[in-house]
């Protein structure tokens, strides 16, 4: 049977960091996922913030289990491409300051050869470089490729060397894009380094989704926690929430939902 972890964006109490991981902690989870840009912005923090951030951590017994990166732009944009690498390979020294194994981060369209070849190459050669720099500080980075087919995001990890970068599961994502999550959760297989617990629907007229409360949308997870058991997954189950009018009660279903299939 999946182990089945949970850990929670602290942002989704819709509190600074300091409130909100009291309230975290009162909910029985033992880890976040902290936002590298707006919880924690990279290039200030200095070694005295991260010492007495990790002592507030311990002192509420919360580990760090990911530091997310997320931009703008895609790595296969050249406008601000260097800010962007540089920015997020500080968040990955970030991550490994507060034991963090993952970096999630936003890696935008994924263009093909025959699309935009040039654009297809500068992804490839940026994505190496951050999985040899990930391999180098000890924080693993982990694309999130939001609704794009499973068989791009598979095209593009052959495309890599071999456990370059590994990937998010965003099933609200995916179904909001018409796909099914516990499909791409078997074909990417060991490539799957953190996974999202959030939910959608998907209106086949409208040829669109719309996310929402965990275990109220068509996201099938008894399917998708017996894929991720199958392909060996032993990582967490991350609750970001969708904004409903009680914060601390949505992400507190959330864990029940979460919890009643282990």
């Amino acid at each position: 049977m999946l182990d089945i972890k949970v850990a929670i964006q602290p942002r989704a109490m819709r509190l600074p960091l300091k409130q909100a991981l009291p309230v975290v902690a009162q909910l029985g989870v033992g880890a976040v996922e902290l936002d590298g840009r707006h919880d924690l912005p990279s290039g200030d923090v200095g070694r005295t913030a991260i010492r007495a951030l990790r002592k507030m951590l311990d002192d509420f017994r919360l580990s760090v289990v990911a530091v997310n990166f997320a931009s703008r732009r895609g790595f296969h944009v050249l406008e601000g491409l260097e800010a962007r690498v540089d920015a997020l390979k500080s968040t990955m020294r970030l991550a490994h300051s507060l034991g963090a194994p993952v970096v999630p981060f936003s890696v935008g369209y994924i263009p093909t050869d025959d699309e935009l070849p040039t654009a297809r190459s500068t992804l490839v050669d940026v994505l190496a470089d951050l999985g040899r720099f990930g391999q180098h500080v000890g924080a693993l980075p982990a694309a999130d490729t939001g609704g794009q087919s499973q068989e791009v995001v598979a095209d593009l990890l052959d495309a890599l060397p071999a456990h370059s970068i590994g990937l998010v599961l965003n099933p609200a994502a995916l179904t909001g894009a018409g796909r099914v999550a516990h499909e791409a959760a078997r074909r990417w297989g060991d490539a799957v380094y953190h996974v999202y617990a959030n939910d959608a629907q998907f209106d086949p007229a409208a040829r669109r989704g719309e996310q929402t409360v965990l275990g109220r949308g068509t996201v099938d997870y008894p399917a998708l926690l017996g894929a991720l058991e199958e392909r060996g997954y032993r990582g967490h189950f991350t609750i970001a929430g969708v904004g409903a009018d009680d914060a601390v009660d949505e992400t507190r279903d959330a864990i029940k939902y979460l919890r009643s299939f282990a």
